[in-house]
């Protein structure tokens, strides 16, 4: 007979981990793959904060916070640290506007920024079409390490778009990668990627709030 697991938290202890609730999500480093914090199937919402929270990885269920702490230190707030969101949209057509300004970023005829723009990335063509050097700089480095692991025929899956996405610790940053279908000789697509600071104030709001 296998006996029954016992784990114990002091408040002392508890105190000091991250604060989360159900429903956060988090970022596996075993499995690498994003998980939800489940409170018990006899949880109901109406009811008070659940006491414990679960995750669930490759089938099993673990044991993820106490009291609203974050127990397993295998894992890492998604939302609640400081990195770059990233939106998928695949669309029939070319239009953007930027969700902070409301101009016309992206058309089947013209191509204008924002003052809210961080960068635009053609995916289709591994470049930018518009960025802040400290952005290309990162881009360049990170080319440098890929054609390094390619001289050294090396058997690391390093993906330099998805790689310079985890280096932006800016949690008011969001990227739309804009996927638009159309037809040429055939099939066609293309995947821009737009990265715009949901955080930024424009002049004349600045102005008034000093005024």
């Amino acid at each position: 007979m296998s006996e029954t697991p016992y784990i114990g938290f002091s408040n002392e202890t508890l105190d000091k981990l991250p604060s989360v609730k159900a429903g956060d999500r988090i970022e596996c480093t075993q499995c690498g793959q994003e998980h939800a914090l489940i409170p018990p199937d006899d949880w109901e919402k109406g009811d008070k904060e659940s006491i414990i929270l679960f995750y669930c990885c490759n089938g099993n269920s673990f044991l993820g916070a106490v009291n609203g702490k974050l127990t397993s230190q295998t894992f890492l707030i998604l939302f609640r640290k400081k990195i770059m969101q990233t939106i998928r949209l695949h669309l029939d057509h070319f239009n953007f506007f930027c969700p902070v300004t409301g101009e016309h970023i992206l058309g089947s005829d013209e191509f204008k920024v924002s003052p809210a723009t961080e960068f635009v990335f053609s995916l289709n063509d591994s470049m930018f079409e518009h960025a802040e050097s400290k952005y290309e700089k990162i881009w360049d480095d990170l080319q440098e390490k890929e054609n390094q692991l390619f001289e050294d025929d090396s058997d690391e899956d390093f993906d330099c778009w998805e790689e310079f996405k985890k280096t932006i610790k800016d949690n008011s940053i969001i990227v739309f990668e804009i996927t638009t279908s159309g037809m040429a000789c055939g099939p066609v697509s293309s995947t821009v990627c737009i990265g715009i600071n949901m955080n930024y104030i424009p002049e004349e709001q600045l102005s008034l709030s000093k005024g």
